[in-house]
């Protein structure tokens, strides 16, 4: 069986518990080693991992932790700074890990690792190409989130899976698949 290396950027509430859901949906043993990039802030998300151990699934992983992009409630101003040290956070850190497959789903702090990554990968090649995979989340039906529209944007992703039709004819380089989590 060929394993993937996967990096997967968690955030603290809803996008983790919707990551841990999708996760749970998939064969672990194809996606390993694990590194899960968690913000160091963010107590609640490695708690979350051991969920999916509750539920029959074994595989390794590590816990990375960087700095959060952007706190709820932070003006978008100084979260400019904020992002500038999460990506200097991220640059040794991707480096390490050499994902093969990086998995976000909106969290702030997944930005950075994906700009990160994509220059990596893509532009210096400084590690294998890596594909980046963004699942937005369950509750966007018309708009794509924050994060959703940045990666679309730019291009980073290069699969933007959504889980509504709507969101599928608003942003026609996504990918429709239904429901996941």
């Amino acid at each position: 069986m060929m394993r993937v290396k996967t990096a997967v950027v968690l955030g603290s509430g809803g996008h983790t518990g919707e990551m841990v859901k999708l996760l749970s949906g998939m064969d672990l043993e194809m996606y390993r080693p694990i590194e899960f990039i968690i913000a160091e802030t963010d107590k609640m998300s490695a708690q979350k991992i051991e969920q999916l151990r509750d539920v029959g699934k074994k595989f390794d992983y590590r816990i990375n932790l960087i700095k959060r992009s952007r706190s709820v409630g932070q003006s978008y101003l100084t979260s400019i700074f904020t992002t500038i040290m999460a990506i200097l956070y991220s640059i040794p850190l991707i480096y390490r890990i050499r994902p093969q497959l990086l998995l976000v789903n909106g969290p702030g702090t997944c930005i950075p690792c994906c700009i990160i990554t994509f220059v990596l990968s893509r532009i210096l090649c400084l590690i294998p190409e890596c594909k980046i995979v963004y699942v937005e989340s369950i509750c966007r039906v018309k708009k794509l989130s924050l994060t959703g529209k940045i990666l679309y944007s730019l291009r980073l992703a290069d699969s933007l899976i959504v889980q509504w039709p709507e969101l599928k004819q608003a942003y026609p380089q996504s990918v429709y698949i239904g429901q996941l989590v």
